[in-house]
């Protein structure tokens, strides 16, 4: 199945938690954070602003991202879990 996002949206694959530590410790699963890093898949039209201007979406497909902790909706895709999210919840592109 292929996405198509709505204005304003990004698809985003989030990245794997890590399984340990700095130190080389395995860390079980309720103690693995979400990660906030993904990379892009898809992209939709910019958003529109009050003023009626369309902006152009600040990412492209295959940039690496970080995003709010709390953001976006989880959905799956061909047993594959992607998350939906606005143009406004990423925080920074990864150079």
């Amino acid at each position: 199945m292929r996405l198509s996002p709505n204005r304003g949206l990004a698809i985003v694959k989030r990245d794997e938690p890590k399984k340990e530590s700095d130190g080389g410790i395995v860390l079980p699963d309720s103690a693995q954070n979400r990660p906030q890093r993904g990379t892009v898949l898809a992209v939709g039209p910019g958003p529109v602003l009050p003023s009626g201007k369309e902006v152009s979406p600040s990412v492209s497909v295959g940039q690496a991202i970080i995003f709010a902790p709390f953001a976006g909706t989880e959905v799956e895709v061909d047993d594959e879990d992607v998350l939906v999210l606005r143009h406004e919840d990423i925080l920074a592109v990864v150079e």
